[in-house]
């Protein structure tokens, strides 16, 4: 009840028990729901009727404010008089306001705070949003960063005249959750419960989902139409327990947090901070003047307007309002510990209160608290570096902190009850006073560092040992830096042991920070080489480093150039551990060139492919997106996540930032475009009006405008700060691929599946330009900077085109498709990514290829170019993102080595024979890998190189069918012409005089090499053959075919004696056969291996089903099998039981080949990178290779040496060490 209507029902008491016969009134009071039947014995208790008429006056007050209203009814009917004594004391003008102020009140809505300036624009947007609720639930959440002023926008919201009565005649009730344990919000809901419960004898709610049910029934019979104000939201986690189909108002920081409720939703974001004006204004009533010194708004701009830290100047300068410079200098300086004020302190300043906790703590005390100066802002510090560096056991330091956290002088966090589960801080205000109080920070980090060295291993210091305490590894060379020995940490960071240590526990970001850090300390080139040589390595694989299983990281620097400072280190601990049965691989013929010296990061921050990447303005972040539903932002330098976005429902197709830096729009599957704040990470807007994927999304130059397109064939032109939609382009027929504005920001380019390119006024959607010349879906479209040309991709051709003309000015077919593409600022520079992983760079005024970038192992989505073109951003389906250095000189364009190649392990030398894509051969001899021959080229693609049995002749099979037999100088000995498709398996016969081939014309043939004749053709497949090969000591020969069969056939005659039909509609991809001759075995896309009897073509095991298509198989000499299947898994299985034995797990991409060793112990495999495995599955080592992916893996017989070549082009000779 309303105080002024209990104050009329105290003052006219005498007036009302005097006339009042209870009889009159009770049975309208019960039908109205006012009294129940226990109210009505209450009253009955009485003997008189003027007692029983003040009992019903005492309980009126207790039954809400609508109780008087029906006690003031019913009078009006029988007692005029008593009307008249309580109308005099009730105003008609300010009822309603007095029962709107009645239920703020009641409803626990907070007061409006002393020093208030009204902001208008948020108040109106949140009154908006609630008047949304009016006719049903729903939710309104009101969003935004921390301090910028939630609450109060939401209590006032709610002060506004009639607002209530119209929209929540049932009432407001204000609860404020803030970030709680389940047990904290269970008490918080059980409360609520009681607040609105007329029932008081019902026991509260035992558990969150009972407090649910009870507040749904609450709400929807008690009170169907009022606002619940759940303010302070922190966990989407608790949103479910009040999704209770009521009105709700919701302030957070997280715009996303109602997403996984059901219902309306309107969300209003909340601006940042205050508006000049409003700063200003607080500023004044602080202060109580109008006319404010210039200092003003340099303070406004300096906190960006925060609420929260306007008021707090404001409280400063109310009682020192002539310290405007003072506080800005202080402010400039982040001194803030320093201002002196008269906040809720009995000291006049915070340094002073401080300083008297500091003061009133023993001598001993006082010496442990201020090491405290040795550490960095938000450190926690675990017990167990307190114990290192003030040499005491744990229970004495727990006893040390104790004192100080119950002084308020520290915080004690505890996760375990181990020296590493229990850290300390202090807070950032105590930490400043600390080091402004140290005399000597020099020696105070010295002694944190001696401490550590004689801890592990004595004045030796060796730190890569040290056990990961969660501090040391992370701040070691921050603290060597700030102790002034740069020598020692020169030293430490340029060895590899420490690499190796800290990488293990901080991953790569913030060993690359180090070098970074230490760089400019370092004067002497050498040092400076070898630091970079280091830092070149941790950059270049940090995405390895951040994997689940962690690679070998001595392996990984093995692969580093041999004259190399982390070769040198690391072929030393190879030695060491290779003798404690370790297996290490060399990588003999590395030249200097393999090393891409233009690559400078690698990122991994994503769990899925890169759509999307792009430079800040001033290259020092990257943002970033794709499939795993993330936008991501982070240090282009040290790789570090800055941020992670994640409101986006399902995969993030592009995102930018806006050309100022602060904000990022994205854009997704999920029919959304969002833009967010890129400081904070904060949703900002939500541009809803696309039915379908949005594709493509940026800035205007300028910031006010955004553009987006839609697989619902149009393009849309938003206004970037309101989210207002200016225009709907509906031109395209089709799916719309890429759109983007013009330099001026006047037009806009759009692409679509329709095949067409279309250029529009961006303000009216009036077409300028169609450019109409492509053959398929156009992907890619662009403007060149300086707005007179536009650049299109259709599938593997790229255009320039005039834009004033329309006409074509340059066409450029590449050998694969083109998936995206960026210039330069002034135009001179253009980069491509392609779906065959690599990077181009071409000079767009000469159109010369200046480089290609390798080094992806997917298909290179994005490409970006920094501002000031020094540096290019690569974003592909490896999940990586990769920074590289750019340089404008024109390479040449060599010759690629093809995965088509074949070696030789002689007792002295190695051969390597290799097709290239000008279908030449070329043959390199050695561990070094030296090119000793190129032959000429051949006349079509070559597809087959094959050793004979002594390595003198090389048999290669080409296109046209043709064999040519070369000698190691590429010296044509005999050429055979006979096939009539292409020659894709060649294989000599022990002594080398006969020469076995397979084709694509259905058939394989016999040739006599020294009578240069065919002997014979073995025909009876019915699709074209895949493998053949000799065996039983030549006298057989097995052929594989895609028509699902093997073959055997008599070597003498060329007669079939059996046919295997592994299929009859799968292809078989591969064969082998047993050391002993005894058995076959194919392996199908059917997801099946089958064994069979060699002599009879029995079948006499099927292994599988695999879960995808076997592609390689091999024999042990103990007839174990492997199998190697694109799932990615080489499977062990017995040859006697056909039970799998073991699974060898470890790679993303097919299996292309594996082979056991001679002893059949271990296994090598080869896919996306090489590994070789034990016979038990475990992997003993892995090489990881430059490209996506590698064909074949040949070995030497003693498992030594191998090699291989990948889709870069790169060739492998590999030697154990």
């Amino acid at each position: 009840m309303l105080e002024k209507h209990r104050h009329l029902l105290i003052k006219f008491r005498q007036d009302i028990s005097r006339d009042l016969l209870v009889d009159d009134v009770l049975p309208y009071l019960q039908s109205k729901l006012v009294l129940d039947l226990y109210d009505k014995e209450c009253i009955y208790v009485e003997k008189t009727s003027k007692k029983k008429a003040q009992r019903l006056l005492d309980i009126l007050p207790t039954k809400g404010f609508d109780a008087f209203e029906h006690f003031f009814t019913i009078l009006g009917e029988k007692y005029p008089q008593l009307v008249g004594l309580l109308r005099s004391g009730v105003s008609d003008e300010t009822y309603g306001d007095a029962i709107d102020s009645n239920v703020l009140l009641e409803g626990g809505v907070p007061q409006r705070p002393d020093i208030f300036t009204n902001r208008a624009r948020d108040v109106h947007k949140v009154r908006t949003a609630l008047r949304s609720l009016k006719e049903h639930d729903g939710w309104v959440i009101l969003h935004g960063m921390a301090g910028c002023g939630k609450t109060v926008l939401a209590a006032e919201a709610l002060r506004s005249p009639g607002l209530l009565d119209q929209l929540f005649p049932g009432g407001v009730f204000w609860i404020r959750i803030g970030s709680v344990s389940q047990a904290k919000l269970l008490m918080q809901m059980q409360n609520l419960c009681v607040r609105l419960d007329h029932d008081h004898s019902r026991a509260p709610p035992r558990n969150l989902e009972e407090a649910k049910d009870r507040l749904r029934m609450l709400f929807a019979h008690q009170y169907p139409r009022s606002l619940l104000v759940l303010d302070d939201l922190w966990n989407a986690a608790d949103v479910k327990y009040f999704d209770i189909r009521c009105r709700t108002l919701v302030t957070t920081r997280d715009a996303s947090i109602t997403d996984s409720v059901g219902g309306s939703k309107v969300k209003v974001r909340v601006s940042e901070g205050f508006s000049d004006k409003e700063a200003l204004q607080i500023l004044s009533l602080w202060t109580r003047t109008f006319d404010l010194p210039p200092e003003a708004i340099k303070l406004v701009n300096l906190c960006n307007g925060s609420p929260l830290a306007i008021s707090m100047i404001g409280a400063m300068l109310k009682e020192h309002p002539n310290r405007w410079k003072y506080y800005l200098n202080q402010f400039q300086k982040k001194k803030v510990s320093k201002l002196k004020t008269k906040f809720a302190y009995e000291y006049p300043s915070l340094s002073e209160a401080i300083l008297m906790g500091i003061n009133n703590l023993s001598e001993e005390m006082r010496t442990y608290y201020i090491d405290f100066a040795l550490f960095d802002d938000g450190s926690k510090v675990p017990a167990q570096v307190l114990c290192i560096l003030w040499d005491e056991e744990l229970e004495i330091v727990e006893d040390l902190m104790d004192e100080l956290v119950n002084k308020s002088l520290a915080r004690k966090c505890v996760q375990s009850q181990d020296a590493l589960g229990i850290s300390y801080s202090i807070h950032n205000l105590q930490l400043a006073f600390l080091q402004e109080l140290s005399t000597d920070k020099v020696a105070l980090h010295a002694k944190i560092i001696d401490r550590y060295r004689d801890v592990y291993g004595g004045t030796g210091g060796k730190f890569d040992v040290m056990e990961d305490d969660h501090y040391i590894h992370w701040n070691l060379i921050r603290h060597m830096l700030k102790a002034n020995m740069v020598e020692d940490t020169y030293t430490l960071i340029t060895s590899l042991s420490w690499v190796v240590s800290k990488l293990k526990v901080t991953g790569p970001s913030d060993v690359i920070s180090d070098y970074i850090s230490v760089r400019d300390s370092i004067k002497a080139e050498q040092e400076l080489e070898v630091l970079d040589n280091f830092h070149h390595f941790v950059s270049t694989n940090a995405h390895l480093f951040v994997a689940k299983m962690m690679p070998d990281i001595v392996q990984l620097a093995l692969q580093q150039p041999s004259l190399s400072q982390v070769h040198t280190q690391a072929m030393a601990q190879a030695s060491i551990l290779t003798k404690q049965g370790k297996m290490y691989i060399e990588w003999c013929n590395q030249r200097a060139d393999t090393l891409d010296s233009r690559l400078l990061i690698t990122a991994k921050v994503h769990c899925g492919a890169v759509y999307c990447c792009k430079f800040s303005s001033d290259s020092s972040k990257v943002v970033s997106c794709g499939t795993d539903n993330h936008v991501k932002v982070w240090d282009s330098q040290s790789g570090r996540q800055l941020l992670s976005i994640s409101g986006h429902g399902d995969v993030v197709n592009c995102c930018a930032f806006s050309h100022d830096d602060s904000r990022i729009i994205s854009c997704s599957a999920d029919q959304t475009v969002k833009i967010w704040d890129a400081s904070s990470g904060e949703g900002v807007l939500c541009f809803v009006g696309h039915t379908q994927e949005v594709f493509s999304c940026s800035f205007s130059p300028d910031d006010t405008k955004a553009v987006s397109c839609s697989a619902d064939r149009t393009v849309k032109v938003w206004d970037s700060k309101t989210g207002v939609c200016y225009h709907v382009y509906m031109a395209h027929t089709d799916i719309v691929r890429w759109c983007c504005f013009s330099p001026d920001g006047g037009k806009v380019a759009s692409c679509s599946d329709d095949n067409t390119v279309r250029i529009w006024e961006a303000s009216s959607g009036e077409d300028l330009c169609l450019l109409d010349d492509h053959t398929s879906s156009v992907s890619f479209c662009c403007f060149m900077n300086q707005g007179e040309s536009v650049v299109t991709v259709c599938s593997n051709c790229i255009k320039v085109w005039s834009c004033s003309s329309g006409e074509q000015t340059w066409v450029y077919n590449s050998s694969s498709t083109c998936l995206s593409l960026a210039f330069s600022p002034d135009d001179s520079i253009v980069a491509m990514g392609f779906s065959d992983t690599t990077v181009q760079l071409w000079n767009s005024k000469t159109f010369a290829r200046l480089g290609v970038y390798k080094g992806h192992k997917g298909w290179a989505h994005s490409v970006g170019i920094s501002k000031d073109s020094s540096k290019l951003v690569s974003g592909s389906e490896d999940e990586t993102v990769k920074i590289w250095t750019i340089d404008r000189d024109a390479a040449k364009d060599a010759a690629k080595l093809r995965r088509v190649f074949d070696a030789h392990f002689g007792e002295d030398s190695l051969g390597v024979a290799v097709a290239d894509s000008s279908d030449r051969l070329l043959i390199f001899q050695g561990q070094d890998g030296v090119l000793t021959a190129e032959g000429e080229a051949m006349d079509s693609k070559i597809h087959s190189v094959t050793f004979s049995p002594r390595g003198e002749a090389i048999a290669v099979g080409c296109e046209s069918g043709t064999i040519s037999i070369q000698d190691r100088s590429c010296k044509v000995l005999q050429s055979f012409s006979e096939h009539k498709g292409a020659v894709r398996r060649c294989y000599f016969s022990q002594d080398g005089q006969l020469l076995l081939s397979a084709s694509d014309d259905k058939t394989a043939k016999v040739f006599n090499l020294q009578e240069a004749r065919v002997m014979y053709t073995l025909a009876g497949h019915t699709n074209k053959l895949r493998r053949c090969m000799f065996f039983n000591n030549d006298t057989r020969i097995l052929t594989a075919s895609l028509d699902g069969s093997l073959k055997v056939w008599d070597a003498k005659t060329g007669n079939l004696e059996f046919t295997c039909c592994h299929s009859s509609t799968d292809y078989v991809l591969t064969c082998d056969v047993s050391h002993d001759s005894q058995r076959l075995i194919s392996a199908s896309a059917d997801c099946f291996a089958k064994v069979w009897d060699a002599s009879t073509g029995e079948l006499l095991l099927s292994l599988g089903r695999h879960p995808d298509v076997v592609r390689s198989i091999s024999f042990s000499p103990d007839n174990m099998i492997c199998t190697g299947c694109d799932d990615g898994i080489v499977r062990i299985w017995d040859s006697v039981s056909g039970k799998e034995v073991t699974s060898c797990k470890k790679n993303e991409t097919w299996i292309a080949d594996c082979h056991f060793t001679r002893d059949g112990r271990n296994i090598v495999s080869v896919s996306d990178n090489i590994q070789w495995w034990s016979k038990s599955g475990q992997l003993i080592q892995e090489f990881f290779i430059k490209g996506g992916f590698a064909k074949d893996v040949k070995c030497s017989s003693d498992f030594k040496t191998f090699v291989t070549v990948d889709d870069t082009s790169t060739l492998y000779i590999l030697n154990q060490i």
